[in-house]
């Protein structure tokens, strides 16, 4: 019984946080925050039991508006890529692992998320201290990732 007080109370915590987080959209500072719980309902997904715990108190409407303008902001700057240039912009591989890509690396979480040699492919380029800061590119390119989560 008292198991169930608490879990019931962290996750009226996370929520409420989290629905902080979706009603700050338009700051990207929000979109780390929001990128670990998309891999986390990915991975929750998988199991019945879990996804029960949170389906029903989960902020799915503000996640949705947060989706929605993600999407919206997205739509935009493609086309206005598509303007700008000549050709028409390709689809690229991840350059880079994010910051809290490298937080998450081998949390159960990930599985089915990140490749096996995701992040080796970069050993030796990227020194231990630089895989935390935040690149002012590395913004747009979650946006990119967070967006083909929710299309």
């Amino acid at each position: 019984m008292e198991f169930e007080i608490a879990l019931t109370h962290a996750r009226e915590l996370a929520f409420d946080i989290l629905s902080l987080f979706f009603n700050s959209a338009k700051n990207p500072s929000v979109q780390p925050h929001v990128h670990v719980w998309l891999v986390f309902l990915n991975y929750l997904e998988k199991y019945p039991e879990g996804i029960a715990l949170v389906v029903k108190r989960f902020p799915w409407e503000k996640m949705a508006r947060y989706g929605t303008a993600l999407l919206k902001e997205t739509n935009e700057a493609i086309i206005e890529r598509i303007q700008d240039n000549e050709t028409f912009p390709i689809a690229q591989n991840d350059p880079y692992p994010l910051p809290e890509e490298y937080l998450m690396r081998g949390l159960k979480i990930t599985e089915g998320y990140c490749l096996d040699n995701y992040f080796d492919y970069k050993t030796g380029t990227i020194e231990q201290d630089e895989k935390l800061v935040e690149r002012p590119s590395m913004s747009a390119f979650r946006k990119k990732k967070d967006t083909l989560a929710y299309s």
